[in-house]
Order: C-alpha cells, then sequence, then structure tokens
C-alpha cells in the first residue's frame, strides 16, 4: 500500500500490526504508522500541512534504527522545509 501511495491504507495496515506487537518491533511499527500518516497529510493537504514535519519527525526518531531509512526520512523533511513536497522513502 505505501509504495502505491495508498497511505491511508498502509497506516490502517501498520497500526493493526502495531497493536499486536511488542518491544523493538512495536517502536519500529509506531514510527511506520507515523509515516504513513505524515504522507497521508501531504497527499491530501499537502507540503504546507501542519501536521504532516512533526509526523514525519517522530516517525525518523523511532525509526533510528533503520540508519537508511531514518535517512530518507531527514531527506524527505528537508524537502518539506523548502515548501516542496518530498518523493516517499523506499519501504
Amino acid at each position: 500500500d505505501f509504495r502505491a501511495g495508498r497511505f491511508f491504507e498502509a497506516h490502517e495496515r501498520f497500526e493493526d500490526a502495531w497493536r499486536i506487537a511488542e518491544g523493538a518491533e512495536k517502536l519500529r511499527l509506531q514510527g511506520l504508522v507515523q509515516l504513513a500518516a505524515g504522507f497521508h497529510k501531504i497527499a491530501t493537504i499537502g507540503a504546507g500541512s501542519p501536521g504532516a514535519r512533526e509526523l514525519l519527525e517522530k516517525a525518523r526518531a523511532k525509526l533510528a534504527p533503520e540508519p537508511a531509512l531514518a535517512a530518507e526520512i531527514g531527506r524527505c523533511l528537508e524537502t518539506l522545509a523548502s515548501g516542496s513536497k518530498p518523493k516517499p522513502p523506499e519501504l
């Protein structure tokens, strides 16, 4: 769903898995929930969405154990800061 740009659906799937996960996997899934929610806001509201940046920042913090993904989210945040719509990271 995420790769296809269906961020709301991806958010729902990640959230379903998050509810039953434990430990580090629960934290990882929460980061993915926030990432999908942030991109849903960008897709529906635009790059100026007030909550998108906050969600991506929270996602990056939770996904820090995955350096490549955290770096991609960082690039997305830089793009948002410039006022442009970022390309979603590869999952």
